[in-house]
């Protein structure tokens, strides 16, 4: 999975462009799509706010933002070394899917995938290229290591790909560090796998993954 992101933490203020931005995060990590979700970050915008919900991966909204990042992916790796969920993937019984919307616009998405009692992997992070610097990025993060926490995971996995150096400066900074292949990956060279420990006592703090 690769992806970028950006948004920011409950109770934070993004400044840009010395314009105050906000973030409101809505995510209840609920197997339910029609479940209301609590709102763990709100504050008012200079226009309409930005939000990170749990949804339905197909619905027509989330679709519009997976086909992007998969016409993104498919651009730049070859078929034997592109690990992005289809969309029967993501709708298995182990995949909580998220998106950032602004304005009413899909401008980002992430899931997260339950892969073992303590630990998950952040799959399908994507954020539109007229919305990257928003905060949708670490919005979805956010949002995907709150739910992972709340299923008991102490560990955060990803696997990203080679020429997304931002994504994975991005990464580094919110407590990613690189590791070998995990799971039933490969061991390709277009991979970079990263981890962060979500332990409360880890000390670690809170782009684009496959």
């Amino acid at each position: 999975m690769r992806l970028r992101i950006a948004a920011h933490r409950s109770q934070t203020l993004l400044h840009r462009s010395n314009r105050i931005r906000s973030v409101r995060t809505e995510s209840c990590c609920c197997d339910d799509w029609g479940a209301m979700p609590h709102e763990i970050a709100s504050a008012i915008t200079e226009s309409e706010a930005m939000k990170i919900r749990q949804t339905d991966p197909s619905s027509p909204e989330a679709v519009t933002i997976l086909e992007q990042s998969w016409r993104f992916l498919d651009a730049m790796f070859p078929p034997d070394q592109r690990f992005r969920l289809d969309m029967d993937s993501l709708r298995a019984s182990n995949i909580t899917f998220f998106m950032a919307t602004e304005g009413g616009m899909a401008t980002g998405c992430a899931a997260f995938a339950q892969q073992g009692d303590d630990w998950g992997e952040l799959k399908s992070m994507f954020v539109a290229s007229a919305a990257r610097g928003s905060g949708a990025a670490k919005g979805l993060l956010d949002a995907v290591e709150l739910c992972a926490r709340e299923k008991g995971c102490t560990t955060l996995r990803l696997e990203s790909g080679t020429g997304l150096d931002v994504a994975h400066r991005f990464y580094e900074r919110e407590g990613f560090h690189t590791i070998g292949p995990f799971g039933a990956y490969p061991d390709v060279p277009s991979s970079v796998f990263m981890e962060k420990n979500l332990a409360p006592d880890s000390g670690d703090g809170d782009a684009t993954s496959r």
